[in-house]
């Protein structure tokens, strides 16, 4: 099954913005499905459905089951570690 990254994010959040660029160049990459999910009154099902409570938080999800999480910003070198760990 075909894994995906899932981010928890909010326009207000400066770690968010530092994360993303890095996430989307990694998905371009290494070819893995990259979900943004803005904090909103719209989307409050998906947080609570993944019991984010705060963001960033990055989620890799293989469509049955959650396969790993970290929180907060990261360096790109760490992010590339975590995404191996993964198997992306």
């Amino acid at each position: 099954m075909s894994k995906e990254i899932i981010v928890f994010t909010s326009a207000a959040c400066a770690p968010c913005k530092q994360l993303k660029p890095e996430l989307e160049f990694q998905a371009g990459h290494r070819g893995f499905p990259l979900r943004f999910i803005e904090m909103s009154i719209a989307n409050q099902a998906e947080f609570m459905k993944y019991e984010v409570r705060s963001v960033p938080t990055v989620v890799c999800h293989d469509g049955e089951k959650e396969v790993g999480r970290f929180l907060g910003a990261m360096t790109p070198t760490a992010v590339e570690s975590k995404l191996a760990e993964w198997g992306l």
